[in-house]
């Protein structure tokens, strides 16, 4: 099943001319498509009960496979900019926002025009690490986690970003961001355990180059902190079994909330002297370049900060 979900996927996303399929621009065609997929995974569902999790992730691919509204910029391979937007377009034609759609809007206008916030002091960020599966909706779980963090109001680094794809980063631009982050949060699944119990390839992975710079930089002062985000399996792998863990299993959402509570921030503005002469209630993330723009342009402003005030455990 692998096998033919791959065919559809190197079959769908590019003639043999390297231009852009026919079906992808026929929208009556790909919706035929589609249907076809699924009434297809019914009938075989019935004969082959066990295949039933492997025909979902068919259909499933399949639905992925229209173009998403915003470009992956050339600068990637091919297979890897389909990975990067096909969970996106999986959850918005199910009808599921993972990611804060007013959120991004206002952060990929705001990073177009070149108006960015200052550091926030105080504020953790957040490198998501996790290991590519071969079924989509493995990867679509991933996304969840990453958009609930990212719509909370935490600073994060993950390569499927929507904000990191419009600006064509590349996996080893990706990586090095790590180097300004606090936090290094691994996803246990069961795809990672699997490869973390295999042999080492040479040359080393993508993933593999990600761990051994956040091992590095764990040893850094301050260190980078490690927090696995445990999402299935039995048993943690043995690589992670004595470093800290959020066990998500039972209920993820829930859990990470728990752990990562909604950001809440403070804008501070201060006059000629260097005294603080206006602090803003504290906001949530939405509100907060809307805040600070009005903060800074205030007469008497000099200087203009935000600091990350949220209560934390």
């Amino acid at each position: 099943m692998t096998n033919i979900s791959s065919f559809l996927i190197q079959a769908w996303l590019w003639r043999s001319d390297g231009q852009r399929p026919y079906g992808l621009s026929n929208h009556s065609f790909v919706h035929d498509v589609v249907q076809a997929a699924e009434q297809s995974a019914q009938v075989m569902g019935h004969a082959w009960p066990g295949m039933a999790k492997r025909l979902a992730d068919l259909v499933m691919t399949v639905r992925g496979l229209p173009a998403s509204s915003r470009s992956i910029p050339q600068t990637q391979p091919r297979s890897v900019a389909f990975a990067i937007g096909a969970p996106a377009r999986v959850s918005q034609r199910a009808g599921a926002l993972i990611w804060s759609p007013e959120l991004l809007e206002q952060d990929l206008q705001a990073e177009r025009a070149g108006m960015r916030l200052p550091t926030i002091i105080g504020a953790p960020r957040l490198f998501i690490s996790y290991r590519w599966h071969e079924l989509p909706s493995e990867d679509t779980a991933i996304d969840m986690l990453a958009g609930q963090l990212y719509g909370d109001g935490y600073d994060i680094v993950f390569d499927r970003d929507p904000r990191l794809a419009d600006k064509g980063f590349s996996a080893e631009d990706v990586r090095e961001l790590m180097r300004g982050c606090s936090h290094f949060l691994p996803i246990i699944n069961d795809s990672l355990s699997d490869y973390l119990a295999g042999p080492r390839g040479t040359p080393p992975s993508a993933l593999d180059l990600e761990w051994d710079l956040a091992r590095t930089l764990a040893r850094r002062r301050p260190p980078l902190q490690w927090l696995s985000l445990w999402t299935d399996g039995k048993r943690l792998p043995r690589a992670l079994a004595r470093r800290p863990h959020l066990d998500l299993r039972d209920s993820p959402l829930v859990a990470l909330a728990a752990a990562f509570p909604r950001c809440r921030f403070q804008v501070v503005a201060y006059d000629r002297g260097g005294r603080p002469y206006y602090r803003s209630q504290p906001i949530e993330r939405l509100e907060l370049r809307a805040t600070f723009a009005k903060a800074s342009a205030g007469r008497n402003c000099v200087r203009c900060e935000i600091v990350d005030v949220t209560p934390r455990p």
